[in-house]
C-alpha cells in the first residue's frame, strides 16, 4: 500500500516580511534608493530605510534660498526673451505691410505704363 502525503500551506502560515522598492542605480538594484559601494549589490541590499533617506535629503533654508533666486532670474531672462520677441514679431510684421505696400505700388505703376504704352502705340487718329 502507497502512503500519500500532502503538503497545504495557507497564506496565514507564511510569514510576512516587509517590502522595500527597489530602484535601479548605475546598473545595480539597490533598496531604498541607496547606492551600495560593494561589488555585490545584488546580494546585499542595503538596510537604510526610505524614511531616514528622505530626512537627509531635505533641503536647507540656504540651497532653498539660492534655488528661488536661480528661479527667478530664469523666469525674468525668460520674460526679457519674450519681450525682444515680441519686439521682432512686430518690426518684421511692419516691414512686411511696407513691402506689400511697396509691392502693390509697383505693379500699379506698371499697369499704368503699360497702359500708356498702348495708348502712345496702338491708336489711331481720327
Amino acid at each position: 500500500m502507497a502512503v500519500k502525503r500532502e503538503a497545504s500551506f495557507s497564506i496565514d502560515d507564511v510569514p510576512r516580511t516587509k517590502r522595500r522598492k527597489l530602484l535601479k542605480v548605475e546598473g545595480k538594484h539597490t533598496e531604498g534608493g541607496m547606492p551600495c559601494n560593494s561589488e555585490t549589490a545584488l546580494a546585499k541590499l542595503c538596510a537604510t530605510s526610505t524614511k531616514d533617506l528622505r530626512r537627509s535629503q531635505r533641503i536647507t533654508p540656504a540651497e532653498l534660498i539660492r534655488r528661488e533666486k536661480a528661479l527667478v532670474s530664469k523666469e525674468q531672462d525668460c520674460k526679457r526673451k519674450s519681450d525682444e520677441l515680441n519686439e521682432r514679431i512686430l518690426m518684421l510684421s511692419k516691414r512686411e505691410d511696407e513691402a506689400t505696400m511697396m509691392l502693390s505700388q509697383i505693379a500699379e505703376r506698371e499697369a499704368q505704363a503699360v497702359l500708356n504704352q498702348l495708348e502712345d502705340h496702338f491708336t489711331c487718329p481720327l
